[in-house]
């Protein structure tokens, strides 16, 4: 109720600083209604007054309302409707009915009682626990990876917990499906477009840095001893390693029916990552082949109509549909060239200074959220150094890689919910996330830059 009672007041205040602080700006009367559109929507967004979707639904009225795409009315609603519902909408939910066929079949499950063989060793665990998280979001996202191996290993040890979040971030980078960041991130960049290949090519060294960092800070911070208590004064009995979960595993479905999913999932990664060597001439998008392909599973029975209802959280596609005519507005409105930026440096220092505030921002906002504001300029400061593509796919890694706090991931504020008896605090996040945070950071601005231009990104 306390939350409730706020809401009108953080409303009538955001009405209030949206509608006055564009005033005292010297821009064009299209580009001062989209700065209000933003800073109202971002106020909303970080505040959570309303339900952050429910904010986004409301970004396409407004952006009509306001004016904000040129045309006559018809043209305008048409040019709005078409950005919320952007082909990277169908991308990403092809992804998520991915990630439910292959819970529905138990298929990640029995990939998890291969890879997680018993142990007393912490290393092997972090790697294959870092390995199947990874795995899971290149085909999954990480936000239905981080519940589905949370559930697999069923231990609330800080230290596991940690793993899995820190593990599924990571994960969160090696693929453009792998987190919602990253799809806004390839929707905000249209020329040159961002292709498989030149994510994956430069993301997968950046994962291995990361579990290796992973594991440094998690052995530094637990050592071989259990998690401490939130005060460190105790020392407790070496921590039990959580088991595989092999023997537990009861399939339900025919082995057939596993292998006819796991072919069309097959397929469709496949297709993605040579989409356009193969694909682009015939789907023009990666959005069009995935939910092509998943029509089959529907088609022969495999998924259903309450499938379709439940497999997909809507809640984030409006999310992620809001944020896109958010963008598209901030292009077309005149406000992205309003921005001035700092061509006359280095490109090493924009991209240094690039990426330090999108993590500062990453920790404090959803990595969604995050990249929802940002990934615009982010874009247009990456086409204005000639380097777009290392700007984009660097600045969405960062966003994945900010891990500080429990708000900063859907990761990071899974393994704080479902944490018991050693509850996870803001404190366990900063000791571990920060460092891990700070170290991605510096390996993306040192070897990633270097790395980047040696790519021609």
């Amino acid at each position: 109720m306390r939350g409730r009672n706020r809401s009108p007041l953080i409303l009538i205040s955001a009405v209030l600083i949206s509608s006055i602080i564009p005033i005292f700006t010297p821009l064009s009367l299209p580009s001062r209604r989209c700065l209000s559109l933003l800073i109202f929507s971002s106020i909303l967004w970080v505040s959570e007054a309303i339900p952050p979707f429910v904010t986004s639904i409301l970004i396409l009225p407004l952006s009509v309302i306001l004016g904000l795409f040129p045309g006559s009315p018809e043209i305008s609603v048409k040019s709005a409707v078409a950005a919320f519902f952007d082909p990277v909408i169908f991308l990403f939910i092809s992804s998520f009915l991915m990630a439910h066929v292959l819970d529905k079949y138990q298929i990640t499950r029995k990939l998890a009682s291969r890879l997680i063989a018993p142990s007393d060793d912490w290393f092997r665990f972090h790697l294959s626990i870092s390995i199947l998280c990874i795995g899971v979001s290149a085909i999954v996202s990480n936000v239905a990876a981080s519940v589905l191996v949370t559930a697999m290993i069923g231990s609330n040890q800080k230290r596991a917990l940690l793993t899995i979040a820190f593990a599924c971030n990571i994960g969160g980078m090696i693929l453009p499906i792998a987190s919602p960041q990253n799809l806004i991130a390839i929707a905000s960049l249209h020329h040159p477009t961002i292709t498989f290949y030149d994510w994956m090519i430069f993301s997968v060294p950046m994962c291995a840095f990361g579990i290796v960092i992973a594991y440094m800070v998690l052995q530094h911070r637990f050592g071989s001893i259990s998690a401490l208590n939130r005060d460190d004064d105790i020392e407790l009995s070496k921590t039990p390693i959580p088991q595989s979960p092999r023997n537990n595993v009861r399939f339900k479905f025919t082995p057939n029916d596993q292998i006819v999913v796991s072919v069309v999932v097959g397929i469709t990664v496949l297709g993605w990552i040579f989409f356009d060597q193969i694909l682009s001439q015939i789907f023009s998008h990666m959005g069009i082949w995935g939910i092509f392909t998943m029509s089959f599973l529907f088609a022969f029975g495999y998924l259903g109509q309450s499938d379709w209802q439940n497999g997909i959280p809507w809640h984030v596609v409006a999310l992620l549909g809001g944020g896109l005519v958010l963008g598209e507005a901030v292009k077309v409105s005149g406000l992205l060239d309003a921005f001035h930026l700092p061509t006359h440096s280095s490109s090493w220092l924009i991209y240094n200074g690039t990426l330090l505030f999108v993590g500062l921002v990453a920790n404090f906002l959803s990595s969604t959220v995050c990249a929802l504001v940002t990934m615009p300029v982010v874009a247009k400061i990456g086409i204005a150094v000639e380097h777009p593509k290392l700007f984009v796919i660097a600045a969405a890694i960062m966003t994945s890689g900010a891990m500080s706090l429990p708000v900063s991931s859907f990761p990071n504020a899974n393994a704080a919910a479902v944490a018991l008896n050693q509850e996870l605090t803001t404190r366990d996040f900063i000791r571990t996330g920060g460092p891990i945070t700070g170290l991605i950071w510096l390996t993306l601005v040192t070897f990633g830059f270097v790395y980047g231009i040696v790519l021609g990104l």
